[in-house]
């Protein structure tokens, strides 16, 4: 227990003297984080933004964005290149070349703007995209964001404060890099934002995301306490560099399937992003993302929902996983319209714990793309992907894949 509040108390000691100014909404707009694959409202529709005679701004955006893509076998999802559910042991069916086109990833999004007094704005925003399930005919709604920001506070449902959006690179693949932290929680906020520093802590809702005791199948679907994560960051025009820590709370039903138990997992990350060779109107900039923690595979991509978070050892006693995820990528900039990204991203799940040696043990994920902009609301890339899964005995499956992209902004 020591250990995990430990890593909070460094990250909030390290922010206690870096906030002296006042915060603001300029500052807030200027470094509002937006994930590559976010609807971006320098485009929209409908009313402008408040002024001094009209206190409430509309605006409606989104994309149409349509994935063609050719697996050359074992890869077993359409959109999402998911390398921990790449066969290790095929069946034929499986080793098939497969393709797809899929308009799932399209979406919208509603932003109202209230201007509350003349330095403080509620901002309220919904998104949804049709990525409800896996079949890449069915276009069930699904909802991405639904949060109201008023001041230093948001509630609602975003992004995680563990994930780091601005040091996400820029992708084809709907999943990303299996090392990327990327929930999405139902959350209450704080965030303290100056010009160079930047602080947050929140209390955030999540998955219990363990494996039970055998013959019990009522995974407990509640916890009984939320998460606490808080970073502190710094940052500039030049990018930012984040400190990430994760406390989560485990609630799991006990071997005679009576009572609910409880354990701690912990989890610290260390990302960011930086320009680099900046020259006329375009720079070059690098990517990276570090997170080691033990029961914390919900906030990994790669591991999340699996039930790796806890498992029950040989002598039936209940243990957080250890895990390490991380990522490189850089992107090149040829020119004002074209861009390319390469992607590297490791991750490791390694336990004494795990009985089962067909469970994952590490997975590799490589990306290198080439996008395209003609012009200002319309995107093409192309990518190329690999990946490799690795259990526990050392056996392994990988996968090719090439994706196509066009996105249409609205």
């Amino acid at each position: 227990m020591n250990k995990q509040f430990l890593i909070l108390i460094i990250i909030l000691s390290l922010s206690y003297n870096a906030f002296s100014q006042k915060d603001s909404d300029s500052l807030r707009i200027k470094y509002r984080p937006v994930h590559p694959q976010d609807v971006k409202f320098k485009f929209g529709l409908l009313s402008g933004g408040p002024t001094k005679t009209k206190k409430l701004s509309l605006r409606l955006s989104g994309f149409v964005r349509l994935i063609a893509t050719l697996d050359f076998g074992n890869v077993q999802n359409t959109s999402d290149f998911i390398t921990s559910m790449i066969p290790i042991y095929p069946i034929p069916k499986e080793e098939e070349i497969r393709t797809s086109f899929d308009a799932r990833q399209s979406r919208f999004a509603f932003e109202g703007v209230y201007q509350v007094t003349p330095t403080n704005k509620l901002l309220i925003y919904m998104e949804t995209d049709f990525f409800g399930s896996e079949p890449a005919l069915d276009y069930k709604l699904h909802l991405r964001h639904a949060y109201a920001q008023y001041g230093s506070w948001l509630l609602g449902y975003s992004w995680s404060t563990a994930a780091n959006i601005d040091a996400t690179p820029n992708q084809v693949d709907f999943e990303g890099a299996n090392s990327v932290i990327s929930p999405k929680n139902a959350q209450i906020r704080y965030n303290l934002l100056r010009e160079k520093y930047s602080f947050a802590i929140s209390l955030e809702s999540h998955l219990g995301d363990y494996t039970p005791y055998v013959g019990i199948n009522d995974i407990t679907d509640f916890q009984s306490s939320p998460d606490l994560i808080s970073y502190i960051q710094t940052q500039g025009d030049w990018g930012n560099i984040r400190l990430t820590g994760i406390l989560t709370g485990i609630s799991y039903t006990d071997s005679a399937n009576i009572d609910v138990d409880h354990m701690i997992g912990w989890g610290v990350s260390f990302s960011g992003h930086s320009k680099v060779f900046s020259r006329d109107k375009i720079s070059d900039e690098f990517y990276w993302g570090f997170t080691y923690g033990e029961g914390i595979a919900y906030y990994i991509s790669d591991i999340s929902g699996l039930g790796y978070n806890a498992m029950p050892d040989s002598n039936g006693v209940m243990n957080t996983l250890p895990a390490f995820a991380g990522y490189l990528a850089y992107k090149h900039a040829w020119n004002e319209k074209f861009e390319s990204n390469i992607i590297a991203s490791y991750l490791k799940l390694e336990s004494d714990a795990i009985k089962d040696k067909t469970i994952l043990k590490e997975t590799v994920y490589l990306a290198a793309n080439l996008m395209y902009t003609p012009i200002d609301r319309v995107n093409f890339g192309i990518e190329f992907l690999y990946g490799k899964n690795v259990n526990q005995k050392q056996d392994f499956g990988e996968a090719y894949r090439i994706q196509l992209m066009s996105v249409f902004n609205f």
